[in-house]
């Protein structure tokens, strides 16, 4: 969840969610505290979030790129530990 996307420049608060990530071997998932959307020219978006794993004390932060310009839309990153 986020609030309304900004215009070119600005920046929105990400205020909520859950995440999953699933391989063979297991599931790792749990909440989003809090992050931010920035519109880099209106078709990228630069995020960053702070993912809660669930089942412990541990957080993760994602940053990447969503990027709008293709259909469907993809999003590109790295989380850090």
């Amino acid at each position: 969840m986020h609030d309304p996307l900004p215009d070119v420049g600005g920046n929105a608060d990400i205020t909520g969610g859950r995440w999953s990530i699933r391989t063979l071997r297991r599931t790792v998932e749990g909440t989003i505290s809090s992050g931010t959307i920035v519109n880099v020219n209106g078709l990228q978006f630069l995020v960053t979030m702070t993912m809660e794993i669930s089942g412990g004390t541990d957080e993760a932060t994602f940053t990447g790129v969503l990027d709008h310009s293709q259909s469907p839309p993809a999003i590109l990153g790295q989380i850090t530990q």
